[in-house]
């Protein structure tokens, strides 16, 4: 479940479907919040947000 969700982010970030950060500091606060994701896939969605 948590792979899948941090693959369909990636995916989105590669798709440039956010208009810009705000929005994907969002889509990532909401799949956090929503899924309660261990710390070691939290770490693993900041590197890529960071990188977006």
């Amino acid at each position: 479940m948590e792979k899948l969700l941090i693959k369909k982010f990636i995916r989105k970030i590669k798709n440039k479907k956010f208009l810009n950060l705000n929005e994907i500091y969002s889509f990532f606060d909401k799949k956090i919040n929503n899924k309660k994701l261990s710390s070691k896939y939290k770490s693993k969605y900041f590197k890529y947000v960071k990188f977006a």
